[in-house]
């Protein structure tokens, strides 16, 4: 894909091309008719010379000796259809070279012993080839010229007329809404320029607006719902130990204490996600990644051999800045979907910590995940597996709160995550 400035190069490379070359047959007839004109003014000072100065001198019987040894300066017999006073172009026969030769030729009557003759005066001219050639090599000089000031002008110029163009880009690439933080776009006194950055903060204003009121709906919904889920699952609890009940009564209970237990974690989660988003884990400690692995690991390891996955462990002490509760949400996420999406035997789990980066790889029988909707909230990595797709977005949310970076490949058959911390 193109740049905008390689773009805009290209029309003025492409622009320049076509004038250079539109204009070389228009200076081709202006360079020729200027050069006529000089070699006119040629002709007629050599016919006023010839007059003024050889007229007088010569005889008739002269003549033909004049002729002998003056090839462009002939004097002829007077032949009245002959065009006088005006300079045409001829083309002459040189036999000493062998080649035809372009003159500019101009008949003048003059009196010669009493005798009416014709004074034929030639001059000879470059061949048009030859000027074309001069002209192609001219043209071919001031394009390179050209192209080499056009250069600078577009790397100096266009750099700093586009300048506000790119710093606005650069500061909608590292926007976030979850900063909740309206980007500082730069003045400028091109109207263009300030027309996009005033509708670029309207709708960034408008979107920040919506976002924190979606958000605060979400974080009061999900508090307000924990009390009511609560008492419900402590009357489910009373419920479950009451000895007068069914077995088909037992059984729907079970069904509404599963449920409802999914529901209190998912609105665990929503809450979770409201409270980063509104910056409630300011928080933070120098924490050693290491020591965090070594605990999920050692709690994780149980899950792992039921569900016949091996777990690799490679980590070195990585110590970071962050909330401790937050970076044990990500890790705690990213350990539990590599077990829950993992293969159903022989599964391989690979976990590396080192050089500031934490790398989470996990067998699947699952190819390539989507990178659309990888991190998506709500968004199913397998439809028929439990949970509601929230985990790797909470991931997601915690490496941006933190300036983390997280990314996704599949590689070797394998579903790989690492989080750069620095």
């Amino acid at each position: 894909m193109k740049t905008l400035l390689s773009k805009s190069f290209f029309q003025v490379f492409l622009s320049t091309t076509l004038v250079l070359c539109l204009s070389g047959p228009i200076f081709f007839c202006i360079m020729d008719e200027f050069y006529n004109d000089d070699i006119d003014q040629v002709v007629y000072y050599r016919t006023k010379q010839f007059k003024e100065e050889q007229i007088p001198l010569l005889t008739h019987i002269e003549v033909e000796s004049w002729n002998k040894y003056n090839p462009d300066t002939q004097i002829l017999e007077f032949t009245p259809s002959v065009k006088l006073n005006v300079p045409m172009s001829e083309v002459f026969y040189n036999q000493r070279k062998n080649t035809k030769v372009n003159y500019r030729v101009m008949y003048t009557m003059v009196n010669i012993g009493n005798k009416i003759h014709l004074l034929k005066v030639r001059v000879p001219r470059i061949d048009r080839i030859d000027l074309v050639d001069t002209i192609i090599a001219q043209l071919g000089l001031l394009f390179l010229f050209m192209l080499v000031v056009l250069l600078l002008l577009h790397r100096i110029g266009a750099n700093k007329l586009w300048s506000p163009f790119y710093k606005c880009l650069a500061l909608l690439d590292s926007f976030s809404l979850v900063k909740n933080k309206m980007p500082n776009f730069p003045t400028t006194d091109t109207y263009e320029f300030n027309r996009l950055i005033v509708n670029l903060e309207s709708l960034i204003q408008k979107s920040l607006d919506t976002f924190n009121t979606q958000k605060e709906f979400i974080e009061n919904a999900s508090h307000e719902m924990q009390t009511p889920i609560a008492v419900f699952q402590s009357q489910l609890d009373l419920l479950l130990q009451d000895p007068d009940l069914t077995a088909k009564q037992m059984e729907i209970i079970s069904n509404l204490y599963k449920n409802t237990t999914r529901v209190s974690k998912l609105n665990k989660n929503l809450l979770l996600l409201a409270k980063i988003e509104n910056n409630q884990f300011n928080e933070q400690e120098e924490v050693d990644v290491k020591d965090i692995i070594s605990d999920f690991c050692t709690q994780f390891s149980e899950l792992a051999i039921v569900q016949d996955i091996k777990l690799h462990s490679e980590v070195s002490s990585v110590r970071v800045l962050a909330n401790r509760a937050l970076l044990e949400v990500a890790i705690s996420n990213l350990l539990s979907n590599a077990i829950r999406y993992n293969k159903k035997e022989n599964g391989e789990i690979y976990l590396k910590l080192a050089d500031g980066a934490f790398v989470v790889a996990n067998t699947s029988d699952r190819g390539m995940l989507s990178d659309d909707m990888i991190f998506k909230r709500f968004s199913k990595n397998n439809p028929s597996q439990n949970g509601y797709g929230l985990g790797l977005a909470i991931v997601q949310q915690i490496c941006e709160f933190n300036d983390w970076s997280i990314t996704y490949e599949y590689i070797n058959k394998k579903h790989q995550f690492k989080i750069v911390f620095y």
